[in-house]
């Protein structure tokens, strides 16, 4: 449905006031706490992940149930699974399969004219983007940064606006809706050159994946790209709510349908760009309000949250569909999900602890009611219905198990732990160093209710840790066990005497190496806390068997290692601006200008 121009013009207005935000917890929400362990929520995440792993075609990469769209989600969601868990379990799965979709898919389009649309190849962008982050692959990268130079085609720079006319596009365009340029907006309709429509899904994603690879190249194009189109969505998409879907460049004429995932890409993006070393300082001035206002207006708007009664605060959006229709729209909430993810995994930024614990508190609330209400804990595997105020469903739906697993996956950057400190410690560490996630913030009106906040890990001290039985019980023996060895050592000096205790350290150190019979030499994990190793591994290293022009590009880090924290306590990753290089020129181009990328199967590197 169209809305005449002068709508446009109500938008901006409703811009210009950025007023303070509350993020207070409604004490509504329900349930907006969990007592749940990190190893638990990884174990859950990766469970709703195993029944799709089947579902996924190798010919083409896709779930036949779903469409290209949904199907480069599905990866997605494995990708970030594998990210968050610090695994690489479905790394050779995931790049696989971005190869075999790439192979059918020469420019990541859906092949059925006209829903050849730039919507669809971005989110292959961004899966691709999510595999080179949680996998170090350099195709996945150079996919990353094709499907972005494709895209381009259709994004309008300043150069386009002032002349409201762009090589892609047939006819003209308005220069300005409402006295603010068209600059930054991204055209939908790729096989249309006389489509003139503009939409939050693509755009936002657009916004998203630059800033992804302005974060991983520190390509000042990238993060440029990124801040334009944020721009634009800002002045002509914020209707003070939520972010419109679409807007018709050619009349300036809007619809104004709400669906959260257009909201949920320009909150993944912005989150980014902010928090970004090369983009972060003019970035978080330009944004950082901004986003704050997006967040405290879009969670709350009713079209996809509850807001009265038991389930008040639960994500509803397409519920009155039923949950054994197969709807593109169950899905949307996986993009908004998944961008209040990255917004709270990097809210340290913005050095306010009610924002993150509101943002926090909302995740939880979901997870709840995926775990209570959409699912049933009793059966294996675990399925999970795409209405989250239930009831559960006894088969596996692949449009309600991915936004479930993206859930999942939201909520393991957190650790809700009983022993934080409390919230004045917490926002005192704010003005320091901002390292993990932790459960502090109580909701109003409720007696026990704690949800994910910020602290500052140095600090965890003063509260105290709880110390079980069963290591009160471990103390004891190890201590018995060093009193033995020294009871041993002196007994030995007693009978043999100093020098012939030499003589046994002697023999012992000329036969170091050998191994003894019936025992495992592990002299590499002395000193090693081994519930910590368990969370040290690394991901692999993905090589090509051809040499692609555009993987010259600097790799994703091909070794990540957690924070050095127990297994049940997740820390939030801050951008480090040390590890960031600049990336040199696109690698090779056609004649369309291009970067011409080889598709080659990839193999493992051995260990």
């Amino acid at each position: 449905m169209r809305v005449a121009a002068s709508a446009i013009a109500l938008l901006s207005l409703g811009v210009q006031a950025v007023v303070a935000q509350n993020f207070t917890v409604p004490s509504t929400w329900r349930r907006p706490e969990s007592s749940a362990s990190g190893t638990v929520r990884i174990q859950l995440a990766q469970e709703a992940i195993a029944p799709l792993i089947p579902t996924i075609q190798s010919s083409n990469g896709t779930n036949y149930q779903l469409n290209t769209w949904e199907s480069a989600n599905l990866l997605a969601v494995i990708a970030n699974n594998d990210y968050v868990s610090y695994t690489s379990t479905n790394g050779q799965l995931v790049v696989d399969s971005l190869v075999a979709f790439s192979s059918s898919h020469p420019s990541f389009y859906d092949t059925q004219v006209p829903r050849n649309v730039v919507s669809d190849s971005l989110m292959w962008g961004l899966a691709s983007f999510y595999a080179s982050r949680a996998y170090g692959s350099a195709q996945a990268l150079s996919f990353a940064r094709f499907i972005w130079s494709e895209a381009f085609q259709y994004f309008v720079n300043p150069d386009d606006a002032a002349r409201g006319s762009m090589t892609s596009k047939s006819g003209t365009f308005s220069q300005t809706c409402a006295g603010h340029s068209t600059a930054g907006a991204v055209f939908w309709q790729a096989s249309t050159p006389a489509d003139y429509q503009v939409n939050g899904e693509t755009i936002g994603a657009f916004v998203a994946l630059s800033a992804y690879l302005c974060e991983a190249t520190s390509n000042i194009t990238y993060c440029d790209s990124a801040s334009l189109s944020a721009q634009f969505m800002q002045a002509l998409m914020y209707n003070g709510e939520y972010i419109i879907d679409t807007i018709f460049l050619d009349t300036c004429e809007t619809s104004a349908a709400a669906w959260s995932y257009n909201t949920g890409f320009l909150l993944e993006g912005l989150a980014v760009l902010i928090s970004t070393p090369v983009a972060g300082g003019p970035a978080k001035e330009q944004f950082g309000s901004f986003l704050q206002q997006l967040v405290a207006s879009s969670v709350v708007y009713p079209a996809w949250t509850q807001s009265t009664g038991d389930n008040a605060g639960v994500m509803i959006e397409n519920d009155s569909t039923p949950a054994f229709t197969n709807e593109v729209k169950g899905v949307y909430k996986t993009i908004f999900i998944r961008g209040l993810r990255e917004v709270w995994q990097r809210s340290g930024h913005f050095a306010d602890i009610e924002f993150a614990n509101f943002v926090g508190a909302f995740l939880i609330v979901q997870y709840n009611a995926l775990t209570q209400l959409a699912s049933d804990a009793s059966t294996t595997p675990t399925y999970y219905s795409p209405i989250w105020v239930g009831p559960p469903v006894g088969t596996l739906l692949p449009w309600g198990q991915v936004p479930a697993a993206e859930m999942l996956n939201a909520v393991v950057i957190a650790n809700a732990s009983s022993t934080s400190p409390a919230s004045s410690q917490a926002s005192a560490s704010l003005q320091t160093s901002l390292a993990s996630f932790t459960s502090t913030a109580t909701a109003p009106n409720s007696s026990s209710t704690t949800t994910p906040s910020i602290s500052q890990s140095a600090s965890r001290g003063s509260s105290g840790p709880k110390i079980t039985v069963a290591e009160i019980v471990l103390s004891v023996l190890g201590g018995l066990a060093v009193l033995g060895i020294l009871i041993a050592f002196f007994y030995t000096l007693y009978r043999r005497g100093w020098s012939g205790v030499k003589q046994m350290f002697k023999n012992g150190w000329s036969n170091r190496g050998t191994a003894v019979a019936g025992s495992t030499a592990l002299a590499s994990d002395t000193g090693v806390n081994n519930i910590d190793a368990e969370n040290m591994r690394q991901a692999p290293v993905f090589v090509d068997s051809a040499a692609s022009p555009v993987s010259s590009a600097p790799r994703s880090p091909s070794v990540r290692t957690p924070p050095a924290t127990s297994s049940t306590t997740r820390m939030p990753e801050f951008v480090q601006g040390s590890s960031r290089t600049v990336e040199p020129e696109m690698g090779e181009a056609d004649a369309h200008g291009i970067s011409i990328v080889s598709r080659q199967r990839l193999e493992w590197r051995g260990d």
